[in-house]
């Protein structure tokens, strides 16, 4: 006959060899709980739970840890758990998960991305926490210290034989400014070495190569609409040969203006100022600038025309409704596929590695590239247009750019000037406007995208 468990009792429990390989002593006033003996002599507190179909055991842990009264107590919690319907397993799963995780890289990546003093713009964070789930799920797991310069050199391979060498590079700089910023904050001792730090190497012929760095060397793009093969005008005209008219009064607008994909593409008609002609471009949130700072675009003669193109004159649009929109009337976000059309149809020659595949991003290139060639401007008054971050900018420059109406001035002479382009280029007459003598795409170094 069973008796309650007491110390004494459990100290005579001993293991018999010619018994169950499961032998439990269990205790008699409450039900379900025991103590489990092993070959070894271990002894673990335990409890039966489940249907009569499904019994299971969980367990506390063993005699010496917990108290006779402790483990009753235990006992009590978990039945009120097993009543609500928990299982009670999982749930023990789960805890211990709890504590594991919550000194691992996985939480010191959840901890860095949600520290907004840090973070200095939108598409940082977005960047951050894209960067950080692909380090998530190949150390997540892995305590921080644990983490060695071989995990970042294996990670960097892995993305680089993916095709992506610049996107390898970014990695091991998130998994740096990861790290510095766990020192910093006292995460991680003051001393502990970055595993993404790269020694740099007399001896690698790679490393040379590389710039004794241990990473790819980057190649900037330099592929812009050449006016001697009649790119421009090729282009506008595919993109008015699609199924909607709206692409080509996204290509227009993006030569227009400059602007980047998503600023553009997820514009609503409120920031659109018709009284002003200008559109505005916010410094945060959705479709928000690269660097965080609120752009406001002048619009030229033909922006505006174009959108007012987009509008039933019939119907007066949503201020918070896209200027963009499918044909189901729902929001535009990935312009990608259609895009992808438009450069096949207007067949832009592939200038191979690294300018593979003309990109969206080119059109912005172009911008900047041809007022710069073909019109003569610098390229700090082409990066005003672009909002361009000026480095090492003097006082007085930084003055002169914080007078927003003397910077609209000069941002609507360049509109202006991409106007002209277009215009000559819509007429057919852009391989004789242009002259291509000289022409070289070497001035992109301010064509930053």
């Amino acid at each position: 006959m069973n008796k309650p468990l007491t110390l004494a009792r459990i100290e005579k429990f001993q293991w018999n060899p010619k018994r169950a390989d499961r032998q439990i002593l269990w205790d008699s006033t409450h039900t379900g709980l025991g103590v489990r003996v092993r070959a070894t002599g271990t002894k673990t507190y335990v409890m039966q739970w489940g249907d009569r179909t499904n019994r299971r055991l969980v367990t506390l842990g063993g005699i010496y840890e917990h108290t006779v009264d402790e483990a009753k107590e235990w006992w009590r919690q978990q039945r009120e758990q097993e009543r609500r319907g928990i299982d009670l397993l999982q749930s023990k799963k789960g805890a211990r998960q709890e504590i594991i995780d919550k000194d691992t890289v996985a939480a010191l990546i959840d901890n860095y991305v949600s520290d907004p003093a840090h973070l200095w713009s939108e598409s940082h964070l977005r960047d951050s926490c894209r960067r950080g789930e692909v380090v998530k799920k190949e150390f997540g797991a892995l305590l921080p210290e644990d983490l060695t310069p071989r995990h970042i050199r294996t990670l960097h391979q892995k993305i680089t034989k993916r095709g992506s060498p610049v996107e390898a590079n970014r990695q091991s700089t998130f998994i740096h400014s990861l790290f510095a910023w766990a020192s910093e904050g006292g995460y991680l001792p003051e001393t502990h070495p970055n595993p993404a730090f790269q020694r740099r190497s007399r001896r690698s012929k790679k490393a040379k190569r590389n710039g004794g760095t241990g990473r790819n060397r980057e190649h900037q793009r330099q592929r812009v609409l050449m006016p001697d093969e009649e790119e421009y005008s090729r282009l506008l005209r595919a993109s008015d040969a699609t199924t909607n008219p709206r692409d080509g009064t996204i290509v227009r607008l993006l030569l227009l203006t400059g602007l980047r994909t998503d600023e553009l593409l997820l514009r609503r008609w409120s920031d659109v100022d018709w009284k002003q002609r200008v559109l505005h471009i916010p410094g945060e949130g959705e479709g928000s600038t690269k660097n965080g700072k609120r752009l406001v675009m002048p619009l030229c003669d033909r922006a505006i025309e174009l959108l007012e193109g987009l509008r039933d004159p019939q119907v007066v649009p949503m201020p918070s409704t896209q200027i963009f929109v499918k044909q189901d009337g729902s929001g535009l976000k990935d312009w990608r596929t259609t895009w992808l059309k438009i450069r096949k149809m207007a067949d832009l020659r592939d200038w191979g590695a690294p300018n593979a595949g003309f990109q969206v991003k080119d059109l912005r290139a172009t911008v900047s590239t041809w007022l710069i060639e073909f019109r003569g401007y610098t390229d700090q008054q082409t990066g005003v247009l672009l909002n361009h971050s000026p480095m090492n900018a003097s006082v007085t420059a930084q003055h002169y750019h914080s007078d927003l109406g003397r910077k609209l001035e000069d941002m609507k002479v360049l509109v202006n000037e991409l106007q002209a382009i277009m215009k000559v280029c819509e007429d057919g007459e852009e391989k004789e406007a242009f002259s291509t003598e000289g022409f070289t795409p070497s001035l992109l170094a301010s064509n930053g995208v």
